[in-house]
Protein backbone atom coordinates (compact mmCIF):
# COMPACT_ATOMS: atom_id res chain seq x y z
CA UNK A 1 0.00 0.00 0.00
CA UNK A 2 1.07 3.68 -0.65
CA UNK A 3 2.99 5.39 2.06
CA UNK A 4 -0.11 7.99 0.63
CA UNK A 5 -2.56 6.11 2.61
CA UNK A 6 -1.62 5.16 5.68
CA UNK A 7 -3.29 1.49 7.46
CA UNK A 8 -6.20 2.60 9.62
CA UNK A 9 -5.25 0.79 12.99
CA UNK A 10 -8.00 -2.55 13.43
CA UNK A 11 -9.64 -0.60 16.04
CA UNK A 12 -10.23 2.59 14.59
CA UNK A 13 -11.70 1.16 11.81
CA UNK A 14 -13.85 -0.92 13.70
CA UNK A 15 -14.80 1.76 15.59
CA UNK A 16 -15.65 3.86 12.20
CA UNK A 17 -17.99 0.82 11.40
CA UNK A 18 -19.76 0.66 14.04
CA UNK A 19 -20.50 4.69 14.08
CA UNK A 20 -21.65 4.80 10.44
CA UNK A 21 -23.99 1.48 11.04
CA UNK A 22 -25.32 2.93 14.17
CA UNK A 23 -26.56 6.02 11.77
CA UNK A 24 -27.36 3.51 9.35
CA UNK A 25 -29.48 1.26 12.36
CA UNK A 26 -32.00 3.92 13.10
CA UNK A 27 -32.67 5.63 9.95
CA UNK A 28 -36.65 5.68 8.78
CA UNK A 29 -37.80 4.02 5.51
CA UNK A 30 -41.56 6.01 5.22
CA UNK A 31 -43.34 8.43 6.98
CA UNK A 32 -45.46 7.31 10.04
CA UNK A 33 -48.46 6.56 10.06
CA UNK A 34 -52.05 8.05 11.16
CA UNK A 35 -52.17 6.66 14.51
CA UNK A 36 -56.07 6.91 15.05
CA UNK A 37 -57.82 3.87 13.12
CA UNK A 38 -54.24 2.11 12.76
CA UNK A 39 -55.00 -2.00 12.56
CA UNK A 40 -52.81 -3.42 14.96
CA UNK A 41 -52.44 -7.13 15.94
CA UNK A 42 -50.44 -7.85 19.28
CA UNK A 43 -49.18 -11.15 19.65
CA UNK A 44 -47.98 -11.68 23.53
CA UNK A 45 -50.49 -9.14 24.88
CA UNK A 46 -51.78 -10.54 28.20
CA UNK A 47 -48.93 -9.16 30.85
CA UNK A 48 -45.72 -7.10 31.20
CA UNK A 49 -44.42 -5.20 27.62
CA UNK A 50 -47.49 -6.36 25.99
CA UNK A 51 -50.16 -4.85 28.10
CA UNK A 52 -48.56 -1.49 28.02
CA UNK A 53 -48.48 -1.62 24.96
CA UNK A 54 -51.97 -2.45 24.32
CA UNK A 55 -52.71 0.63 26.56
CA UNK A 56 -50.73 2.76 24.64
CA UNK A 57 -52.50 2.22 21.20
CA UNK A 58 -56.10 1.28 23.21
CA UNK A 59 -55.48 5.30 24.35
CA UNK A 60 -55.01 6.32 20.83
CA UNK A 61 -57.77 5.14 19.31
CA UNK A 62 -56.30 2.18 17.21
CA UNK A 63 -58.15 -0.86 15.87
CA UNK A 64 -56.31 -3.86 18.49
CA UNK A 65 -56.13 -7.70 18.25
CA UNK A 66 -54.23 -8.84 21.00
CA UNK A 67 -53.54 -12.88 21.47
CA UNK A 68 -51.88 -14.78 24.04
CA UNK A 69 -52.38 -18.05 25.18
CA UNK A 70 -53.40 -16.84 28.19
CA UNK A 71 -57.59 -16.03 27.68
CA UNK A 72 -58.42 -14.89 31.02
CA UNK A 73 -55.38 -12.12 31.26
CA UNK A 74 -56.45 -11.45 27.69
CA UNK A 75 -60.07 -10.77 28.80
CA UNK A 76 -58.51 -7.86 31.24
CA UNK A 77 -56.33 -6.39 28.94
CA UNK A 78 -59.22 -5.80 27.07
CA UNK A 79 -61.54 -4.31 30.09
CA UNK A 80 -58.43 -2.04 30.80
CA UNK A 81 -58.17 -0.57 27.16
CA UNK A 82 -61.86 -0.25 27.23
CA UNK A 83 -61.58 1.79 30.47
CA UNK A 84 -59.05 3.62 28.42
CA UNK A 85 -61.25 5.18 26.32
CA UNK A 86 -60.89 2.36 22.97
CA UNK A 87 -64.37 1.53 21.29
CA UNK A 88 -65.17 -1.52 22.46
CA UNK A 89 -66.01 -2.74 19.27
CA UNK A 90 -62.42 -1.85 18.20
CA UNK A 91 -60.54 -4.01 20.55
CA UNK A 92 -60.63 -7.68 20.22
CA UNK A 93 -58.32 -11.18 22.11
CA UNK A 94 -57.86 -13.81 20.39
CA UNK A 95 -56.26 -17.19 22.11
CA UNK A 96 -53.19 -17.74 20.34
CA UNK A 97 -50.14 -20.02 21.15
CA UNK A 98 -47.38 -19.27 18.87
CA UNK A 99 -45.71 -22.65 19.40
CA UNK A 100 -48.88 -24.01 17.50
CA UNK A 101 -49.14 -22.93 13.51
CA UNK A 102 -52.43 -24.08 13.86
CA UNK A 103 -53.43 -21.18 15.92
CA UNK A 104 -50.94 -18.53 14.28
CA UNK A 105 -52.54 -19.19 11.08
CA UNK A 106 -56.22 -18.82 12.62
CA UNK A 107 -54.97 -15.48 14.15
CA UNK A 108 -53.58 -14.44 10.85
CA UNK A 109 -56.68 -15.43 9.51
CA UNK A 110 -58.95 -13.49 12.02
CA UNK A 111 -56.93 -10.33 11.52
CA UNK A 112 -58.27 -10.46 7.82
CA UNK A 113 -62.10 -11.00 8.50
CA UNK A 114 -61.84 -8.64 11.39
CA UNK A 115 -59.73 -6.04 10.69
CA UNK A 116 -59.77 -6.24 6.86
CA UNK A 117 -56.19 -6.06 6.98
CA UNK A 118 -53.50 -5.08 9.09
CA UNK A 119 -50.92 -1.87 9.50
CA UNK A 120 -48.94 -3.26 11.95
CA UNK A 121 -47.69 -6.44 13.82
CA UNK A 122 -45.47 -6.05 17.06
CA UNK A 123 -44.77 -9.65 17.96
CA UNK A 124 -43.41 -9.43 21.58
CA UNK A 125 -44.17 -12.60 23.32
CA UNK A 126 -40.82 -14.45 24.41
CA UNK A 127 -38.96 -16.68 27.25
CA UNK A 128 -36.04 -16.59 29.13
CA UNK A 129 -33.36 -19.00 30.40
CA UNK A 130 -31.77 -19.35 33.79
CA UNK A 131 -29.45 -21.99 33.77
CA UNK A 132 -25.88 -22.48 32.71
CA UNK A 133 -25.18 -24.92 29.81
CA UNK A 134 -23.62 -27.75 31.57
CA UNK A 135 -25.99 -27.09 34.53
CA UNK A 136 -28.83 -27.44 32.33
CA UNK A 137 -27.04 -30.95 31.68
CA UNK A 138 -26.70 -31.99 35.33
CA UNK A 139 -30.63 -30.92 35.50
CA UNK A 140 -31.13 -34.25 33.63
CA UNK A 141 -30.58 -36.17 36.91
CA UNK A 142 -33.08 -34.72 38.58
CA UNK A 143 -35.69 -34.39 35.37
CA UNK A 144 -34.46 -36.91 32.74
CA UNK A 145 -35.10 -35.32 29.31
CA UNK A 146 -35.15 -31.56 30.63
CA UNK A 147 -31.90 -30.52 28.66
CA UNK A 148 -33.47 -31.52 25.11
CA UNK A 149 -37.18 -29.94 26.80
CA UNK A 150 -35.66 -26.86 27.69
CA UNK A 151 -33.73 -26.42 24.45
CA UNK A 152 -36.47 -27.12 22.02
CA UNK A 153 -38.96 -24.51 24.43
CA UNK A 154 -36.68 -21.82 24.15
CA UNK A 155 -36.12 -21.84 20.63
CA UNK A 156 -39.72 -22.76 19.67
CA UNK A 157 -40.76 -19.50 21.67
CA UNK A 158 -37.82 -16.97 21.02
CA UNK A 159 -36.98 -17.90 17.37
CA UNK A 160 -39.48 -20.58 15.83
CA UNK A 161 -42.68 -18.71 16.73
CA UNK A 162 -41.76 -15.11 15.39
CA UNK A 163 -40.64 -16.64 11.91
CA UNK A 164 -43.67 -18.38 11.76
CA UNK A 165 -45.95 -15.35 12.43
CA UNK A 166 -44.28 -13.65 10.10
CA UNK A 167 -44.95 -16.25 7.44
CA UNK A 168 -48.69 -15.68 8.46
CA UNK A 169 -48.76 -12.16 8.79
CA UNK A 170 -46.44 -11.08 5.66
CA UNK A 171 -48.98 -11.18 2.75
CA UNK A 172 -51.28 -9.01 4.77
CA UNK A 173 -48.06 -6.53 5.76
CA UNK A 174 -47.22 -6.32 2.13
CA UNK A 175 -50.55 -5.23 0.98
CA UNK A 176 -50.79 -2.34 3.46
CA UNK A 177 -46.99 -1.40 3.25
CA UNK A 178 -46.48 -2.34 6.49
CA UNK A 179 -44.66 -2.04 10.02
CA UNK A 180 -43.38 -5.40 11.76
CA UNK A 181 -41.87 -4.86 14.91
CA UNK A 182 -40.19 -7.39 16.99
CA UNK A 183 -39.07 -6.99 20.65
CA UNK A 184 -35.51 -8.81 21.05
CA UNK A 185 -33.43 -8.23 23.63
CA UNK A 186 -29.35 -6.76 24.00
CA UNK A 187 -28.60 -10.53 24.94
CA UNK A 188 -29.25 -10.27 20.98
CA UNK A 189 -26.01 -8.91 20.56
CA UNK A 190 -24.17 -10.42 22.68
CA UNK A 191 -22.99 -13.49 25.23
CA UNK A 192 -23.84 -14.23 28.85
CA UNK A 193 -23.61 -16.60 31.21
CA UNK A 194 -26.88 -18.91 32.67
CA UNK A 195 -28.21 -17.56 29.68
CA UNK A 196 -26.53 -19.68 26.90
CA UNK A 197 -29.92 -20.55 25.45
CA UNK A 198 -31.86 -17.39 25.80
CA UNK A 199 -29.15 -15.45 23.94
CA UNK A 200 -29.04 -18.26 21.28
CA UNK A 201 -32.49 -17.46 20.53
CA UNK A 202 -32.28 -13.80 20.27
CA UNK A 203 -29.35 -14.47 18.26
CA UNK A 204 -31.29 -16.53 15.79
CA UNK A 205 -33.94 -13.34 15.80
CA UNK A 206 -31.66 -10.56 14.94
CA UNK A 207 -30.29 -12.63 11.99
CA UNK A 208 -33.32 -13.55 10.55
CA UNK A 209 -34.97 -10.53 11.19
CA UNK A 210 -32.31 -8.14 9.33
CA UNK A 211 -31.99 -10.11 6.43
CA UNK A 212 -35.68 -10.20 6.30
CA UNK A 213 -35.97 -6.49 6.36
CA UNK A 214 -33.61 -6.32 3.48
CA UNK A 215 -35.51 -9.26 1.31
CA UNK A 216 -38.58 -7.14 1.42
CA UNK A 217 -37.78 -3.37 1.51
CA UNK A 218 -39.21 -3.61 -1.96
CA UNK A 219 -42.72 -3.85 -0.69
CA UNK A 220 -42.56 -1.02 1.55
CA UNK A 221 -42.42 -3.44 4.73
CA UNK A 222 -40.15 -1.90 7.22
CA UNK A 223 -38.97 -4.40 9.76
CA UNK A 224 -37.94 -3.05 13.55
CA UNK A 225 -35.92 -4.44 16.03
CA UNK A 226 -36.20 -3.29 19.71
CA UNK A 227 -33.39 -4.31 22.02
CA UNK A 228 -34.28 -3.72 26.01
CA UNK A 229 -32.02 -4.79 28.24
CA UNK A 230 -33.22 -6.29 31.75
CA UNK A 231 -37.49 -5.32 32.52
CA UNK A 232 -38.67 -5.92 35.24
CA UNK A 233 -41.53 -8.44 34.67
CA UNK A 234 -42.57 -11.84 35.97
CA UNK A 235 -40.52 -13.70 33.03
CA UNK A 236 -37.93 -15.43 34.86
CA UNK A 237 -40.75 -17.07 36.97
CA UNK A 238 -41.86 -18.91 33.35
CA UNK A 239 -38.57 -19.77 32.47
CA UNK A 240 -38.16 -23.09 30.23
CA UNK A 241 -35.43 -24.33 31.97
CA UNK A 242 -36.25 -24.11 36.07
CA UNK A 243 -36.26 -27.75 37.48
CA UNK A 244 -38.99 -28.76 39.62
CA UNK A 245 -36.36 -29.73 42.58
CA UNK A 246 -34.41 -26.49 43.95
CA UNK A 247 -30.96 -27.53 43.79
CA UNK A 248 -27.67 -25.38 42.77
CA UNK A 249 -28.17 -25.68 39.33
CA UNK A 250 -30.90 -23.25 39.41
CA UNK A 251 -29.47 -19.47 38.84
CA UNK A 252 -29.83 -17.02 41.90
CA UNK A 253 -31.90 -13.92 41.04
CA UNK A 254 -29.71 -11.08 40.90
CA UNK A 255 -30.49 -7.96 42.03
CA UNK A 256 -29.90 -5.05 39.49
CA UNK A 257 -31.69 -2.00 38.32
CA UNK A 258 -34.32 -2.92 35.42
CA UNK A 259 -36.72 -1.37 33.32
CA UNK A 260 -39.82 -0.47 33.95
CA UNK A 261 -42.72 -2.40 30.93
CA UNK A 262 -44.35 0.98 30.70
CA UNK A 263 -41.09 3.01 29.28
CA UNK A 264 -39.94 -0.34 26.74
CA UNK A 265 -43.54 -0.19 25.63
CA UNK A 266 -43.31 3.67 24.55
CA UNK A 267 -40.09 2.90 22.79
CA UNK A 268 -41.97 -0.48 21.03
CA UNK A 269 -44.55 1.72 19.45
CA UNK A 270 -42.27 4.65 18.76
CA UNK A 271 -39.91 2.18 16.53
CA UNK A 272 -43.09 1.43 14.81
CA UNK A 273 -44.59 4.66 14.42
CA UNK A 274 -41.17 5.96 12.82
CA UNK A 275 -40.32 2.84 10.80
CA UNK A 276 -36.69 2.68 12.71
CA UNK A 277 -34.63 -0.36 11.70
CA UNK A 278 -33.52 -1.19 15.65
CA UNK A 279 -34.12 1.24 19.06
CA UNK A 280 -31.80 -0.23 21.61
CA UNK A 281 -33.86 0.39 25.46
CA UNK A 282 -32.17 2.50 27.03
CA UNK A 283 -30.49 3.89 24.49
CA UNK A 284 -26.70 3.87 25.30
CA UNK A 285 -26.83 0.28 25.69
CA UNK A 286 -26.14 0.21 21.96
CA UNK A 287 -22.65 0.55 23.36
CA UNK A 288 -22.75 -3.07 24.29
CA UNK A 289 -22.66 -3.95 20.75
CA UNK A 290 -19.42 -1.48 20.45
CA UNK A 291 -17.36 -2.90 22.95
CA UNK A 292 -18.40 -6.34 21.80
CA UNK A 293 -16.91 -5.36 18.55
CA UNK A 294 -13.83 -3.63 19.74
CA UNK A 295 -12.99 -5.43 22.94
CA UNK A 296 -14.42 -8.83 23.24
CA UNK A 297 -12.17 -10.11 25.50
CA UNK A 298 -13.08 -7.20 28.23
CA UNK A 299 -17.34 -7.78 27.53
CA UNK A 300 -16.86 -11.28 28.41
CA UNK A 301 -15.10 -10.72 31.50
CA UNK A 302 -17.26 -8.43 32.86
CA UNK A 303 -20.17 -10.52 32.05
CA UNK A 304 -18.17 -13.37 33.96
CA UNK A 305 -17.84 -11.54 37.16
CA UNK A 306 -21.38 -10.15 36.94
CA UNK A 307 -22.71 -13.24 36.88
CA UNK A 308 -19.91 -14.91 39.07
CA UNK A 309 -18.12 -17.13 36.75
CA UNK A 310 -15.02 -15.02 37.22
CA UNK A 311 -12.13 -17.53 37.58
Amino acid sequence: MSDNFPIIPGAAAALIAVAISALLLTRRSTPPITKKGERVVLLGGSAGIGRCIAHIYAKRGAKLLITSFNQYELDKVRAECISLGADPDSVATFSMDLTSEPTIAATAQRAKEWMNGVDTLLINAGTISVMSFEDLIKADELTPGHSSKSIEGVFKINSIGPIIATKHFLPLLKETRGRLVVTSSTAGLTGAPTRSLYCASKHAVQGFFDSLRIEIAHHGVSVGLVLPMTVNTNLRASAVDKVATPSATSAPARKEKKLEPEDVAVEIVRCSDLRMRSMFVPWWAGYIALARALFPSFVDGVAARKYKFAA
